[in-house]
């Protein structure tokens, strides 16, 4: 789905902003230390634009009203998702500050006032949504990277979803680690359709339906 001319505007005024960031402290949640970034270390590291706007389109297509991001950097893929529904409420969680901190002043210069930025742990803050009986349509998983790290996420997730909402797991054919959590998460008894893009990884949950899986090369 082409991205309407005005979402493309705003997208790219934001990487513009992300490009001529300075240099900051941001906290490596690996090794609990902080190294410098500037912009351009920020763009490299948040979503391009062939699978940003892929992203936009699954957005537009399944149209949630609820959407939790776990992984925000900058705030890049976070963008797509709320120009691609701005109706929808979105919580993104990003456990560096000074990543979270920009951004919301990201969000805020290019009014998009639908987004919720949450600077926390993200296993910690899905544990504090089910307990707020929190459900969610769309989940995008873009944070720990590791095997045991997307296991995780896959089982806390569960705990808030409904049989209509969708799973999309970026970066399935990152490292072996991400192959490996694909391929036990799509076997799941939980789920029932399961679709693989060049990068992204979709779970669905509905009831009464055969288990099936699809491979798509985009």
């Amino acid at each position: 789905m082409k991205m309407q001319p005005h979402d493309r505007k705003i997208i790219q005024a934001l990487r513009q902003n992300i490009r001529q960031t300075p240099n900051f402290n941001s906290l490596d949640l690996g090794t609990k230390q902080n190294r410098k970034l500037n912009g351009k270390d920020l763009l490299k590291m948040g979503i391009n634009s062939r699978y940003g706007q892929k992203l936009y389109g699954l957005c537009r297509h399944f149209q949630p009203h609820h959407i939790l991001e776990l992984g925000t950097s900058s705030g890049l893929s976070t963008a797509y998702l709320a120009i691609a529904c701005p109706k929808a409420r979105i919580i993104t969680v990003e456990g560096c500050p000074g990543k979270a901190n920009l951004a919301k002043q990201f969000f805020q210069k290019h009014h998009l006032n639908n987004i919720t930025v949450v600077n926390a742990e993200a296993t910690d803050y899905i544990k504090q949504l089910k307990s707020d009986d929190y459900k969610t349509d769309l989940v995008f998983i873009d944070a720990d990277h590791s095997y045991c790290g997307t296991l995780n996420f896959y089982d806390l997730l569960k705990n808030i979803t409904h049989p209509d909402s969708v799973l999309v797991f970026d970066d399935i054919y990152w490292s072996p680690g991400m192959k490996k959590a694909w391929k036990s998460i799509k076997q799941d008894k939980s789920v029932s359709v399961s679709l693989a893009t060049l990068r992204f990884g979709l779970i669905f949950f509905k009831k009464n339906i055969a288990r099936q899986h699809f491979n798509l090369r985009m």
